[in-house]
């Protein structure tokens, strides 16, 4: 699913180092109303492509500043395929390559999404997501294929330094299993 993002014109997509991962850019319409942009738009991709409409679509709603998830990822034969958004308050995106056949197997990338900032990230079968929360009420949207399979998830250990990660705040709200996710090293010999 992740060649059909590729349609996307070169302008609207921002490439974060990890194939098949990147920023989709979208024109934020702004009035006294307030503010309107898309998500993602399938008039602009392979109008071959029927997975659009397979998408399983998800809200992640998170009360307080600080709280983290994951990073979080489907072990074979149901990786996932996601399109993430933020749609209220501030985030600190991160993903994670776990894919042995990839040049970039163990990089690690953060970077903030916001409300009404237009963008929204694709990523890839095989790369773990997560995300820790910089404003209260902070909520994110996702589109996932193939559908979630409870008894196929995984993650990587959010503290891990082998990741490098800068959380720029410490997390507050970690769950008991994110707190005992596998180390890098473990997640991707899983």
């Amino acid at each position: 699913m992740t060649e059909d993002w590729l349609d996307y014109p070169a302008d609207q997509r921002e490439p974060l180092g990890i194939a098949g991962c990147f920023v989709l850019r979208h024109a934020v319409s702004r009035d006294d109303r307030g503010a309107f942009h898309r998500v993602l738009d399938e008039n602009l991709m392979d109008a071959g492509s029927s997975r659009l409409r397979r998408l399983q679509w998800s809200v992640s709603h998170n009360t307080h500043r600080g709280t983290l998830r994951g990073p979080h990822f489907q072990l074979p034969p149901y990786e996932e395929t996601k399109i993430v958004a933020c749609v209220s308050g501030r985030v600190l995106d991160v993903l994670v390559d776990l894919r042995s056949d990839q040049p970039t197997l163990g990089f690690a990338r953060a970077f903030e999404l916001e409300a009404n900032d237009g963008k929204s990230v694709v990523v890839a079968p095989g790369v773990a997501h997560g995300f820790l929360t910089l404003e209260d009420d902070s909520s994110l949207i996702y589109g996932i294929h193939p559908a979630y399979q409870p008894t196929s998830t995984s993650g990587v250990r959010w503290a891990d330094p082998a990741l490098g990660i800068d959380w720029t705040i410490p997390p507050v709200v970690v769950s008991d299993r994110d707190r005992h996710l596998p180390s890098l090293a473990e997640a991707i010999a899983l």
